[in-house]
């Protein structure tokens, strides 16, 4: 099958650049032939034309083979969400003209994909979709870890440092509890805006948290950050279906997650493959020194995520998932189970 997948740009080194680098690597290797359009290209619809079917990697995507929701794109395409469904429209009185076009743009997709069950019905009764919906959930990219250890006593939170990832909400709850653990640090991985981070590290001085709280930057390979961690902070408010909780989780370690997030509450089950709490510094504070204090919940909650997770986001499900998709959108061939 000859597969186009159109991004507009692969520079953000995002959660969404990797999953969709991830989801072209595979298809290649399974013996598609997978053209990659980016908006670098002087003819994007052009160079799609001659594909069997499309992947449209996000809103932007879809609103440049619409022509902005009023055509429809030059072959059948699929639109990926690496989102919750109502994230493009978050903007819509300052915005609404955009929106509109974003909708239509959607309802011009022969099918899209989404990352949790709950996103099908968001997008149906409140964007008005009526199309084919796939749920095909984010793979780890690090298939089943043997090695991990428990010796650090340090917490990792890899995330793009900007206001949706709540970095703040770590940096104060880690605050009310680590004079009761003297021995542990935060680690932040991720980059954004200067002035943010900025923001970050003058709330770690006022907390008097100095060196224990640490921005590690950008990191390509978090194999050794979750190899040595004890557990994983995800205090994000907004996401689609994180890699990072998934990815944790084929490390053994527990994820402590908020409630209120829809897609991490449901990858997550509270007691059982990791931790959820409510996005209130108290709250969070004592989900914190919960996982702080006690080793063997860790490791039983990091054993029951690796378990569940390694079966349920397996590279070998996901590309399964993905080349049923696309032979259904192209009315071609038999499912793989």
């Amino acid at each position: 099958m000859r597969i186009a997948v159109y991004k507009d740009t692969f520079a953000a080194r995002r959660g969404a650049d990797m999953a969709v680098q991830f989801l072209i690597d595979g298809l290649r290797e399974r013996g598609h032939d997978v053209v990659v359009v980016t908006d670098e290209d002087v003819d994007v619809r052009g160079r799609i034309s001659g594909c069997d079917v499309c992947i449209a990697a996000g809103t932007n995507e879809i609103l440049s083979l619409t022509d902005g929701g009023r055509n429809r794109p030059p072959v059948k395409t699929i639109l990926q969400l690496h989102t919750h469904p109502l994230y493009p429209f978050r903007h819509w009185l300052r915005r609404w003209r955009r929106c509109r076009a974003i909708r239509r743009a959607i309802a011009l997709a022969d099918a899209v994909q989404v990352l949790v069950p709950s996103h099908e019905d968001v997008l149906r009764r409140k964007v008005g979709y009526r199309g084919r919906v796939y749920v095909i959930g984010n793979a780890s990219r690090f298939g089943t870890c043997i090695s991990s250890s428990d010796d650090g006593q340090t917490i990792i939170y890899p995330a793009a440092l900007n206001a949706d990832k709540r970095q703040t909400l770590l940096i104060d709850a880690f605050a009310r509890v680590a004079g009761d653990f003297p021995g542990w640090r935060v680690v932040l991985y991720g980059t954004g805006k200067a002035s943010y981070e900025k923001k970050l590290r003058a709330r770690v001085a006022a907390a008097g948290l100095g060196d224990r709280v640490v921005f590690a930057g950008y990191c390509n390979d978090l194999t050794a950050a979750y190899s040595s961690c004890s557990f994983v902070a995800f205090p994000s408010a907004n996401e689609g279906g994180p890699l990072t909780v998934v990815d944790a989780g084929v490390f053994r370690k527990p994820v402590l997650g908020l409630t209120e997030t829809p897609a991490v509450a449901e990858i997550i089950t509270d007691g059982e493959t990791g931790m959820l709490r409510e996005g209130t510094v108290a709250t969070y504070a004592e989900g914190l020194a919960l996982l702080m204090r006690d080793a063997d919940l860790r490791r039983r909650l990091g054993e029951a995520a690796q378990c569940r997770f390694s079966a349920l986001y397996s590279r070998t499900a996901f590309l399964n998932s993905w080349e049923n998709a696309l032979k259904d959108v192209c009315g071609n061939g038999k499912a793989i189970v």
